[in-house]
């Protein structure tokens, strides 16, 4: 049985807070979806590329958790992938991990540099995260930090943010990229395709 809010998340990214150069496509550059599933205490994260355009690759994703939740309890396993990409590091602390702009958060999805694994342009990856029975996608839905717990009602509060390299005309730059509005709330049609609807779980390893 779905919890009793089960929720469909939207995370945008139209707007570089940070960096030298926008990214080129149309906007959102960066896609992330959150979803509740069936299974009470799990949430499906699918993060979409399909408007990078070619040499431009995401190398950074941050995530927060709201209070309460600890980042190193949860499990997260790869359901779906399109594109030829080597699979993220996942790092999971409390305020542990700076983003651009000195935010702190609690989950890092570290892809590759190296052009043979970028995870770039038309590419996507869908996660099945794992935690107490309670944890639903609006769990995501939280400021980060200024590190060790500190919150400046003054610093822009990000929910996500995401760092896009190879922006610019030589390809040289790169953009920290967030939704300045925050998580958008969509509410899913009955034929709607469920983010699990697919096959295959690869189980990755997380690193504390």
């Amino acid at each position: 049985v779905l919890p009793v809010h089960a929720e469909i998340l939207n995370i945008p990214m139209t707007y570089m807070y940070t960096g030298g150069s926008t990214p080129s496509g149309d906007q959102p550059w960066v896609d992330v979806w959150l979803e509740d599933t069936t299974q009470a205490g799990t949430v499906a994260i699918r993060i979409d590329l399909k408007n990078l355009v070619d040499g431009e690759f995401l190398t950074d994703l941050h995530l927060s958790l709201r209070p309460g939740f600890s980042a190193t309890n949860l499990l997260l396993s790869i359901v779906d992938r399109q594109g030829d990409f080597l699979d993220p590091q996942v790092d999971l602390g409390e305020d542990k991990y700076k983003a651009g702009g000195g935010n702190y958060y609690d989950i890092l999805l570290e892809f590759a540099a190296k052009q043979a694994d970028r995870f770039g342009a038309d590419e996507s990856i869908t996660f099945l995260v794992s935690g107490p029975a309670d944890l639903t996608a609006r769990a995501f839905d939280t400021p980060p930090s200024q590190g060790k717990g500190k919150y400046d009602p003054d610093a822009p509060m990000y929910v996500a943010a995401a760092h896009v390299q190879g922006t610019g005309e030589d390809g040289e730059d790169s953009a920290w990229i967030t939704n300045p509005g925050g998580v958008i709330t969509v509410i899913p049609e009955p034929a709607t395709m469920s983010l699990l609807a697919i096959g295959g779980v690869a189980l990755i390893k997380r690193r504390r």
